[in-house]
């Protein structure tokens, strides 16, 4: 049995949201394989409640438009996205995700986003959680 070793690193290019502002969110994820053929690969991406996937591109030559589909899962929204099949040995993808979020009054000070690297034959998925602060910024003019 081929046993992978899958690796997960996530961040985001932007350094807060801003309240009140219709706001878009780059998420920018490292996918990798140090062990052997993954099958039927995906990336899980959990979004807070609030935002909304709107594309996704990797830097695997010829696939740069990722396969990847919003649902429900327990009335959470995820995208899957379909990294190989198989991810093979020593690859490493990174996926450039496009979001946009709305609501940010109701959402606290932060928003988190729970990743998940999985296969059909690795024993235990990769995890990492990506949390973004939430800022408010207002603005006023003092006329005297």
């Amino acid at each position: 049995m081929t046993i992978p070793d899958l690796r997960l690193a996530a961040h985001t290019p932007s350094r807060a949201l801003l309240m009140g502002a219709e706001a878009a969110l780059g998420l920018r994820v490292v996918a990798g394989n140090m062990g052997e053929g993954a099958f039927e690969t995906e990336l899980r991406v959990q979004l807070p409640p609030g935002t909304h996937y709107q594309a996704a591109r990797s830097s695997i030559p010829g696939q740069e438009k990722l396969n990847c589909n919003p649902r429900k899962e327990n009335g959470s929204q995820v995208v899957l996205c379909e990294l190989g099949n198989p991810m093979k040995a020593g690859a490493q993808v990174t996926v450039d995700m496009e979001l946009s979020v709305s609501g940010l009054e109701d959402m606290g000070d932060t928003i988190t986003f729970q990743l998940q690297l999985r296969s059909m034959n690795s024993p235990s998925p990769a995890n990492v959680s990506v949390t973004v602060p939430v800022e408010v910024q207002a603005e006023m003019e003092l006329r005297g």
